[in-house]
C-alpha cells in the first residue's frame, strides 16, 4: 500500500503556504502590496502624528496612558480606513486591464513568500516562548523544521542590532544548522515511500 509518510506539522506548514499563495492569487501583486502599504503607512501615521488627537480626548479621560494609546489607536484606523479605501480603488483599475493575469501570478509568489515569513514568525515565537527541548515529538520529526529554523537564523541575522534580535537570538536552538546538502537530502525524503 502506498502511503505518504510525512508528519502532520509539515502538511500544516505545506498547507498554510499554499493557502497563502492562493490568497495572494485572488487578490493580486497589487492588492496585496498596496495592502501592507496600508497597514505600515497607518502605523507611522498614528506614531507621527497621534499627539494631534491628544488635545480632544484630554479633557474626557483623565490617564495619560489611555490617552495616548486612543489618540494613536483612533488616527491609526482612520489612516488605515483611508489607504485600504484607495489602494482598493487603484488594484481594482489593475484587476480590469490586460496587467491581470501577471498581477495574479505575482500576487501567487508574493503570497508563498508571506507565508513562509508567517512560518518563520511563528517558529521564533514558539522558540522565545518555549524551549525546543520542550516541544512534542510531533513537532520536532517535522522533516521541514531545519529548513524553518535556517530561514529564522537567516531572518533574524539581516535584523538590525538591537535587543529584540539579540534575544531572539538567545532562544534559537544552539545546534548548528545544516549544510545545504543535508537540507537537499532531508527534502528528498518528504517524497511518497512504499509502506509494506
Amino acid at each position: 500500500m502506498n502511503t505518504l509518510l510525512i508528519p502532520w506539522t509539515d502538511l500544516g506548514i505545506i498547507a498554510l503556504i499554499l493557502i497563502s499563495g492562493l490568497v495572494g492569487f485572488a487578490r493580486g501583486f497589487t492588492r496585496e502590496t498596496l495592502g501592507l502599504l496600508s497597514w505600515g503607512g497607518a502605523l507611522v501615521l498614528a506614531l507621527m502624528w497621534g499627539d494631534l488627537l491628544k488635545p480632544f480626548l484630554t479633557p474626557y479621560i483623565s490617564s495619560t496612558l489611555v490617552v495616548d494609546i486612543l489618540s494613536g489607536a483612533i488616527l491609526f484606523f482612520i489612516s488605515l480606513l483611508i489607504l485600504v479605501l484607495l489602494s482598493k480603488g487603484i488594484s481594482s483599475q489593475i484587476k480590469g486591464s490586460l496587467l491581470a493575469g501577471l498581477d495574479r501570478s505575482f500576487g501567487f509568489l508574493f503570497g508563498l513568500i508571506r507565508g513562509v515569513v508567517l512560518i518563520i514568525l511563528a517558529y521564533l515565537a514558539l522558540t522565545f516562548f518555549l524551549n525546543p527541548s520542550m516541544w512534542p515529538q510531533t513537532l520536532t520529526s517535522s522533516r521541514l523544521l531545519p529548513f524553518v529554523e535556517q530561514g529564522s537564523r537567516t531572518l533574524v541575522d539581516m535584523l538590525p542590532d538591537t535587543d529584540l534580535p539579540n534575544a531572539l537570538k538567545r532562544h534559537l536552538p544552539t545546534h548548528i544548522s545544516p549544510t545545504p546538502q543535508e537540507l537537499l537530502k532531508t527534502l528528498s525524503t518528504l517524497s511518497p515511500t512504499e509502506n509494506q
